[in-house]
């Protein structure tokens, strides 16, 4: 589906190979339906049903899944869908009697199910963690690995800042901390705020206090700070340096690389990849979060069992 809600042939929304249930033990949950949406105003819909679906070399029976028959989505090209680690709290499937506007409105009460991590740890088939790193896009492939640590060629200090995840109402909704404080340039900015750790974003979305002075420690040609937009612009040179930045969690400083802290928006203009929480943002999308500009240069480890996210420095 294009702009304005035109209808558009699937090509238009660029996904990957499509999946054939078909092909597999695809079997339909005729009660409810599948709904969700993104902060950049994205959605897909679709049915419910249970699948076996194999992840590297782990496989979980009877899992649900929601197969999108509608989508207001810019793929890649590669991709096909989404996995998500997230809690069962946070899934997106609806009652099939439920009105399209309840469902769109969060005013329709979810029908919880159990997510892939979830099942591989009730079946017995993983520790109940997870880490991620992320590779730039000239190192190829970076690693997801369930129930442990990344293994060789990735390797990182072994000095592990860490943080428990917020919750709301003792229960997770995404997974969330609250670091002491942001290191630019060898002065601690103190932070109050509670910051998503969101692997589906490329930016740091913080608080305007850090952002701006972040950007104030900058040596030689400063970016500017678009009028209309708010975000940091600059030309894609290297005519400035950036103030050595970074996260201070339980006293412990994991910093973010030069490399991942600009990215191209247009021909020879860059944005900041550090960026301020927009002005007319609600809801999820106003929270503050580290995107892939800081997981590109860490190793992180959601530790659902110890009630901790840990994150180390990458070697490179």
């Amino acid at each position: 589906m294009g702009a304005r809600g035109a209808i558009k042939q699937q090509s238009f929304c660029k996904f990957g190979p499509t999946y054939d249930r078909e092909a597999g033990a695809f079997s339909l949950l005729s009660d409810r339906t599948f709904n969700t949406s993104f902060a950049d105003k994205s959605y897909i819909n679709g049915f419910m049903g249970t699948e076996t679906v194999t992840i590297g070399n782990i496989t979980v029976k009877h899992q649900q899944i929601g197969v999108v028959q509608e989508a207001s989505w810019g793929g890649d090209g590669t991709s096909s869908g989404l996995f998500g680690l997230g809690p069962p709290s946070i899934t997106n499937a609806w009652p099939k009697n439920a009105s399209y506007e309840a469902v769109k409105k969060k005013t329709a009460k979810s029908i919880r199910y159990d997510t892939v991590f979830t099942n591989m740890y009730k079946q017995g088939l993983v520790a109940l963690y997870f880490s991620m790193a992320f590779n730039r896009r000239d190192e190829g492939p970076g690693a997801l690995t369930l129930g442990g640590l990344p293994e060789a060629p990735i390797r990182h200090t072994g000095e592990f800042g860490r943080a428990p995840p917020n919750d709301t109402a003792n229960e997770y909704l995404f997974y969330i901390i609250q670091p002491d404080a942001f290191s630019i340039a060898g002065t601690d900015v103190a932070n109050k705020a509670q910051i998503v750790i969101d692997s589906g974003s490329p930016l740091a979305i913080l608080p305007a206090a850090v952002v701006d002075a972040f950007y104030a420690g900058y040596t030689g040609d400063k970016p500017k700070k678009d009028r209309i937009t708010g975000q940091y612009l600059m030309p894609c040179d290297k005519k400035r340096q950036a103030p050595k930045f970074g996260v201070i969690l339980n006293g412990t400083t994991i910093w973010f690389d030069d490399k991942d802290l600009m990215m191209v928006a247009s021909g020879s203009l860059c944005i900041g990849t550090v960026q301020g929480i927009p002005s007319t943002a609600s809801g999820s999308a106003a929270l503050a979060s580290l995107g892939t500009a800081f997981l590109e240069n860490v190793i992180a480890v959601f530790d659902i069992g110890a009630a901790e996210m840990r994150f180390a420095n990458r070697v490179r």
